[in-house]
C-alpha cells in the first residue's frame, strides 16, 4: 500500500522493516529529511525540499523523486532490487551504489527516461545497468564524479555515459 507523509518519518520507530510491495511517499510542503533505511518504494513529491541523510537510503524498488528540490550531499542511494528497476525521473545522486540481484541480471537497472546524474562515485556491484544515453558523471572545481570498480564486481553498464572535465577559467582555455 501506498504510505503519504508530509513529515519526517517517525525517529526511534518500531517499525523497522516496511511491508513488502509498500511505497513511502514524502509529499510535504516543507523540508522534509528523508530517513536512512531500507524502502521498498519511494516517491517524492510537494513544494518542500527532500533532504537525504548523510548516510545510505536503500531502495528495492521504484525509486519516483518527480520533480522534487532534493539535496543529497553526502548521502549514498543503493538501487538492491530483487527484480527489474528502472529510473523514469531525472535525478542528481550524491553517491549511488548499483546492488540488483535480478535474473536475468542483463536488464536488472534500466533508465528509460531522465537524466541521471552523478556527483561522487557510481559503484556497480551486481546487475547491469542499462543508460540508454541517459547517465552523466558531473565535474565541477573541487571534485569529479567516478565509476568505482569493485573487487568482486558481477556488474555491467550498458550506453553511452556522459562524462564531464571541469576547465578551470584561470587556464584561459575553454
Amino acid at each position: 500500500g501506498l504510505v503519504g507523509t508530509n513529515c519526517t518519518f517517525p525517529s526511534g520507530s518500531t517499525l523497522s522493516t516496511l511491508p513488502a510491495g509498500s511505497t513511502i511517499h514524502y509529499n510535504g510542503g516543507s523540508t522534509q529529511s528523508i530517513t536512512a533505511r531500507q524502502y521498498q518504494n519511494l516517491r517524492l513529491s510537494g513544494t518542500g525540499t527532500k533532504t537525504f541523510p548523510a548516510d545510505t537510503v536503500s531502495i528495492g524498488g521504484s525509486f519516483l523523486p518527480g520533480t522534487a528540490t532534493c539535496t543529497t550531499t553526502s548521502s549514498i542511494i543503493k538501487l538492491n532490487g530483487t527484480s527489474a528497476q528502472t529510473l523514469v525521473d531525472s535525478f542528481t545522486f550524491e553517491d549511488l551504489v548499483l546492488q540488483n540481484t535480478s535474473v536475468p541480471t542483463s536488464s536488472a537497472i534500466t533508465i528509460t527516461s531522465g537524466m541521471q546524474q552523478i556527483r561522487g562515485i557510481l559503484t556497480p556491484y551486481a546487475g547491469a545497468l542499462v543508460t540508454n544515453g541517459n547517465l552523466r558523471l558531473l565535474s565541477t572545481a573541487s571534485k569529479t564524479a567516478m565509476i568505482n570498480r569493485p573487487a568482486a564486481p558481477t556488474s555491467v553498464i550498458t550506453g553511452n555515459v556522459n562524462v564531464q572535465r571541469y576547465i578551470s577559467s584561470a587556464t584561459g582555455k575553454r
